[in-house]
């Protein structure tokens, strides 16, 4: 998977040789992967199933420390997201309580919930720093290659936008056959005077059951609105903070997809519902115009630096990353867990 080039590779030498054991950094370096992965996993079903009311299904605890941390902004991470404030076991017991989401996308049953164990073994480690157990690399490493199959599935099937949708879904018909005020006015607009070309898709998860025809209100299915530029830039943080000025927009998007600085795409949960989602697309559409520069006018130095632009953001918006560089027609390792 193409990522961002490593920086500060010095750095961390200096720690190695400042006593920091090199173990411990492989180990927290896999651990970051896993627990990133599970997260993720965990939100993007939640948000497919659950819309917009998905932390009802995380509890109290995690939205209070989110909260917290949102009120002392000096302390505040970009993943403000109450997933990013569930302890490994919580999110387990998260994902245990919701089987049927996950069990096409992680391992069967029996074998997750022996290495869930070893997860909250490994955890206890990584939460009180004490130096990984000789095997605990080989072991998270093992972890990673299991789900590999099952990752690859995740990414897959957030990234295949060919569903078929009737033509008579109230949202199709507003951004496809514009009959949405926004859509009206933008369309055309957009790729006469910005060059810009809009495409709907939609996509489902692996839990739901094959099925064709409307899928607004429906649980377990993704709209897929995409935006392709040509002749004109897109920088990850000005598009992001204009699209929070038009509330609830940003809370209604899923993911917020730049692969590169041409291309964005705002995925949203279909069972949010058409209007909801129909007025979202046109707040993002209009984001996407005002924010939008000619190109080698967007002020970044190169594309290493367009990536990283997207560092401090919320985790939904996503440059360097397996959900917003997959392809499904050319599927790579996602964790490249292999031993040295």
């Amino acid at each position: 998977m193409h990522t961002a080039p490593v920086a500060g590779t010095g750095e961390l030498q200096g720690l190695i040789d400042g006593g920091v054991p090199e173990d411990a950094l492989r180990f927290f370096a896999r651990w970051w992967q896993l627990e990133t992965y599970l997260r993720e996993v965990a939100y993007l079903e939640l948000r497919a199933r659950d819309g917009i009311r998905y932390t009802e299904a995380i509890g109290r605890r995690p939205l209070d420390r989110a909260r917290g941390d949102e009120r002392n902004a000096y302390m505040a991470s970009a993943d403000l997201d109450p997933l990013a404030y569930l302890d490994a076991g919580e999110l387990i017991d998260l994902i245990d309580g919701s089987w049927e989401l996950f069990e096409r996308t992680l391992l069967p049953e029996a074998r997750w919930k022996a290495d869930a164990s070893l997860i909250r073994t490994l955890r206890n480690r990584v939460s009180h720093c004490r130096r990984p157990h000789a095997d605990d690399l080989g072991r998270l490493r093992q972890l990673l290659r299991d789900l590999e199959h099952g990752a690859r599935i995740f990414y897959a099937s957030a990234t295949r936008t060919g569903l078929e949708i009737s033509r008579r879904d109230p949202l199709w018909k507003d951004w496809v056959r514009g009959r949405h005020d926004v859509a009206g006015r933008l369309l055309e607009h957009a790729a006469r005077q910005y060059d810009t070309r809009f495409r709907l898709g939609a996509s489902r998860r692996p839990w739901v059951p094959e099925a064709e025809g409307q899928i607004s209100g429906i649980p377990g299915h993704l709209w897929h609105a995409t935006w392709i530029l040509s002749g004109r830039e897109l920088v990850p943080g000005n598009l992001w903070s204009t699209i929070c000025e038009r509330s609830p927009t940003a809370e209604l998007i899923v993911h917020l997809l730049m692969p590169n600085p041409y291309v964005a795409t705002a995925t949203f949960a279909a069972v949010d519902g058409s209007e909801p989602v129909a007025d979202a697309i046109g707040a993002v559409f209009d984001s996407v115009l005002e924010t939008s520069a000619p190109m080698d006018h967007v002020g970044m130095a190169g594309e290493d630096s367009w990536g990283q632009a997207a560092r401090d953001l919320p985790a939904k918006v996503q440059t360097y990353s397996p959900m917003a560089l997959f392809d499904a027609a050319h599927p790579v390792t996602i964790f490249e867990a292999r031993e040295n």
